[in-house]
């Protein structure tokens, strides 16, 4: 096609599309480029001419199947023309057992017009590409090249900025997107770094101890010892002193320490009754109590008081990161305002 001088605010795209001039295989191609621009997948049936089953080709997307039409005559033709050519596409759908149709077409159609078309097949899947919405996919940037080819309108400098902008936006885009995946792909191996180095040393694991009353033998408190972390915790020694039994020689004051060592418990592991109280003539036990791992060190208090048949337990642990403390309301004497008073 010659070029010319153009008309401006997409006309001389829309003029071309409407005057078509070319043979049947340039519409068909045309259309078929753009549908691919779409994310339409198209396997074009015969644009050189042929038996073509009712279908100039057929598209796939989001799991359908669609019959591809193509109506490309020169200049305006009349609603009726354009219905006749439609319906008769239209049977192509049940000949290919197709989702519905897309029509690809170079006529006006307004929105009344396009109701009816759509209303021929309440059923299916209608796709309508029609004069105005052709040319302003020729008029986008990544179809510059196809309206050239068809055309044979070379882009503007204002196209071409356009152009360029759209360019950059993609590259943008496939940039981010890469980050995106490398980023995932660090946070990832940061993980599974952080795994080998938990289950190979314990990382930050803690593991600590809680108090329970023997059901058969309510005198009794045991401790056991619980891991709640992600990873093992390894080579673990306890120490434990009974506040009110020191040891006084003459010089300063001494505690009995008793130790209780294990190798390690693993993540959601408990070790039952590691450490046994008997209360059955005491009114009252405290037990300070102190744990050390392979990677950290965690102090426990314990204060057991009896309240006639019952005994009420309160514990507080400390650690680096962590700090917890648990005082029943029947504890004698607790006053939720001075929770340190119970633990003195």
């Amino acid at each position: 096609m010659t070029e010319h001088l153009r008309r401006f605010d997409g006309d001389e795209t829309w003029n071309r599309l409407r005057d078509w001039i070319k043979e049947q295989k340039a519409s068909e191609r045309l259309a078929a480029s753009l549908l691919q621009t779409e994310r339409f997948g198209v396997d074009p049936s015969h644009p050189l001419g042929g038996r073509d089953s009712g279908k100039d080709a057929l598209c796939r997307k989001d799991g359908l199947i669609l019959v591809a039409a193509v109506y490309f005559p020169r200049g305006q033709q009349a609603f009726k023309d354009i219905l006749e050519k439609f319906s008769t596409d239209l049977g192509g759908v049940s000949r290919n057992n197709a989702d519905g149709i897309v029509f690809v077409t170079n006529q006006e159609l307004r929105l009344a017009e396009r109701k009816k078309l759509a209303d021929l097949a309440p059923t299916k899947v209608v796709e309508l590409y029609h004069l105005e919405r052709l040319t302003l996919l020729l008029n986008s940037p990544p179809n510059y090249g196809l309206r050239l080819e068809y055309l044979g309108i070379r882009i503007s400098e204002e196209e071409y900025l356009a152009f360029l902008a759209n360019r950059d936006e993609e590259h943008y885009q496939k940039f981010e997107s890469i980050s995106s995946s490398i980023n995932t792909v660090l946070a990832e191996l940061q993980k599974q770094a952080q795994d080998i180095i938990g289950y190979s040393t314990g990382g930050n694991s803690i593991a600590c101890f809680f108090p329970m009353i023997w059901v058969n033998d309510p005198q009794y408190v045991t401790l056991t010892l619980e891991n709640k972390s992600a990873y093992p915790v390894f080579d673990i020694q306890c120490e434990y002193i009974d506040v009110d039994e020191p040891i006084e020689p003459e010089k300063g004051k001494f505690w009995t320490r008793h130790h209780v060592v294990i190798p390690s418990v693993y993540p959601n592991k408990v070790i039952l009754n590691a450490i046994i109280f008997d209360m059955t003539n005491k009114t009252r036990l405290r037990i300070n109590l102190w744990i050390q791992t392979r990677t950290r060190s965690v102090q426990q208090l314990f204060r057991m008081a009896r309240v006639g048949d019952r005994i009420h337990i309160a514990v507080k642990t400390d650690s680096e990161d962590f700090n917890e403390v648990k005082i029943p309301n029947e504890y004698p004497d607790y006053d939720p305002a001075n929770p340190d008073k119970v633990f003195s």
